[in-house]
């Protein structure tokens, strides 16, 4: 049977994309990185976390519904239910539960009346809930976490844009808007369905759309209500068509305008909530991880590495917002610390859901382990009152040290240690997962530190069919020669939206130097806000519209645009032997690689949630 599965493989691999058999295990972009390798050992990095997270929560006023809800706090909370969840622990069990359960029960579960103004807030609040969902799902307080969670979407899904609302150009609550628009990579107008208004305004923007994915994906493994699936299907088709052009996740599309953002306009965290969005839908729904989508993910994820606009090209620190000079006004590079680490937990996830090829996956473990080290070794500090090292916004340190505890830089640092508790040497002790998202009958149950991630589904055959992936290779070649392949930078165009190669040295290497606060009714969506720690938003949502409803009769979703299962199986095989998605992988030998000895708890089949 193995055999005619083999042969049967062969005549189908005509059908696939060319994807390069490669050697290459490293980018010769990451040679000379700063320390990337973890080396810390796991019970090291757990007391590391715990501790650092631990000076931000005795910042916070758990009984202050009101300023629970900014999205500082959201993030916070977000946190500390991932640290007890990914540890097994409950260091932090009885604060979440306060806050999260106290927030809740002060809203009656309607977070239509929360106040906030954005619907990205709310969506982070609803990334917490389901977090402490799982993390505390023995509790009595487990089941009204995942009430809170789909409450949450509820009152979200209200600014979504359907089908039917896109072909109208209305959304109650919004301006109308246009049905269709021209693409970033040209030709034919679409429709903007999967939209989601991130203001009440006609706009979007990475902030919202990757937590809105995420969310989606999440509620599906729990619920099985392909209403989710469906919605978040329709925003990653939404974002690679108006919001990437593979490369790159851009910051905000005006859908009433048709009027994309600068491409210049390119901060961490919008790759990093869209690359948490997918490693959520395809831990959710893995049949649906084409060959072609694992193409565009593996090459949006090794180009957000290795963007030389926030990535320093010698030491491989995320540089963004950078404290550079001993007058420069930290409260401006403050806000945007915990960017950064978002980053990183998308590509995490990426990394431990399996979807990454050997070459991209061990770029990633890379990364994380230069700002890993960075934050410890360079931006530490000590601050009055506080016994132990705190940590600063700028990764690459300060010129000179800061003296006051700074909660965002700390908040950042917290993120990215729990983040990387899977990156490194494990302890023997940990030996467990923490429960699985997507079960929900038995939610205590312990899921084996060995389970097979999706790019690896037929692992347990790669030794027998290494001869086959030869042959294979030889196929791909000649189809290789036909192919034309478009090297495309961020300032030509047209472009495309489906995956395609370029270099580093292609980006814009640009960066904004000002962060503009947005005020209240002013004009203009193109700005970022401070997010204080904690804070309390002045103003209510207003908008009180009809939300697309889950239906639980509704089961059967279209796959439009993907290639035939079989190819797609093949494709995965390839994967599972070291085959390279991508021609920006560069020749040369494995090196700096270390052993990925902990399954990354949690994000595995879908819970690496958005901050």
């Amino acid at each position: 049977m193995l055999l005619l599965a083999i042969l049967r493989y062969c005549v189908l691999a005509t059908s696939l994309p060319f994807f390069p058999l490669v050697n290459a295990q490293t980018f010769s972009q990451a040679a000379g990185w700063r320390e990337p390798l973890v080396t810390l050992p796991y019970g090291d990095r757990l007391s590391l976390a715990e501790n650092t997270l631990g000076v931000v929560v005795r910042q916070i006023d758990y009984e202050d519904t009101s300023s629970l809800q900014s999205p500082s706090s959201s993030s916070l909370l977000y946190t500390m239910a991932e640290y007890d969840r990914r540890s097994n622990s409950s260091v932090f069990q009885a604060n979440v539960t306060s806050a999260l359960g106290g927030l809740a029960s002060s809203l009656n579960f309607n977070f239509t009346s929360m106040h906030v103004s954005f619907t990205s807030d709310r969506l982070r609040l609803g990334l917490a809930y389901f977090s402490a969902h799982l993390a505390y799902s023995d509790s009595p307080q487990g089941g009204d976490f995942l009430k809170a969670a789909l409450a949450v979407w509820d009152a979200s899904a209200a600014f979504f844009v359907t089908q039917s609302s896109a072909a109208a150009g209305a959304l109650s609550g919004i301006p109308d808007f246009n049905s269709t628009c021209v693409p970033l990579a040209g030709g034919a107008p679409v429709s903007i369905a999967g939209a989601l208004s991130w203001d009440g305004t006609a706009s979007i923007n990475g902030e919202t759309i990757g937590p809105w994915i995420s969310l989606s994906s999440l509620l599906y493994t729990s619920s099985h209500n392909s209403t989710y699936l469906e919605l978040a299907t329709m925003s990653i088709q939404f974002t690679k068509t108006f919001l990437s052009n593979g490369t790159m996740v851009f910051d905000t599309y005006t859908f009433h305008t048709c009027t994309p953002s600068s491409p210049h306009e390119t901060y961490t965290y919008n790759g990093g909530y869209f690359l948490q969005g997918l490693s959520a839908y395809y831990n959710a729904n893995a049949s649906a991880a084409t060959a072609q989508d694992l193409a565009y993910l593996n090459e949006l994820a090794a180009s957000l590495i290795l963007y030389t606009g926030w990535t320093n090209a010698s030491t491989g620190i995320n540089k963004e917002d950078a404290i550079t000079s001993s007058t420069t006004d930290i409260s401006t590079r403050s806000f945007s610390a915990n960017w950064k680490a978002i980053l990183v937990d998308g590509l995490y996830g990426c990394l431990s859901a399996g979807l990454l090829n050997d070459t991209v996956a061990n770029l990633t473990r890379q990364y994380i382990s230069v700002q890993y080290n960075a934050v410890r070794e360079l931006a530490n500090f000590t601050a009055s009152g506080i016994s132990q090292q705190v940590y600063g916004p700028s990764w690459i340190g300060t010129p000179t040290p800061l003296q006051d505890l700074n909660q965002a830089g700390q908040l950042a640092a917290a993120e990215l240690f729990t983040t990387a508790l899977g990156v490194g040497p494990a302890s023997a002790a940990n030996t467990t997962d923490p429960p699985h998202p997507s079960t929900t009958n038995h939610p205590s149950s312990q899921m084996s530190q060995h389970r097979t991630p999706i790019g690896a589904i037929v692992g347990g055959v790669v030794g027998g069919v290494a001869a086959l992936a030869a042959a294979l290779s030889g196929i791909f070649y000649w189809r290789h020669q036909k192919r034309d392949d478009a090297v495309v930078s961020l300032e030509e165009g047209p472009q495309r939206t489906e995956p395609y190669f370029v270099t580093t040295d292609q980006y814009p290497i640009l960066e904004r130097s000002v962060v503009f606060t947005r005020q209240e009714g002013g004009p203009g969506v193109l700005t970022k806000r401070d997010h204080t720690l904690p804070s309390t938003q002045s103003a209510e949502s207003s908008a009180s519209v009809e939300s697309p409803t889950p239906n639980p009769q509704d089961s059967n979703r279209g796959d439009d645009g993907t290639v035939r299962v079989d190819a797609s199986t093949l494709q995965r095989l390839l994967l599972s032997i070291g085959g390279a998605l991508s021609d920006l992988q560069h020749r040369g030998n494995r090196q700096g690689e270390e052993e990925f000895t902990e399954l990354p708890p949690g994000y595995e089949e879908g819970s690496n949630v958005g901050r």
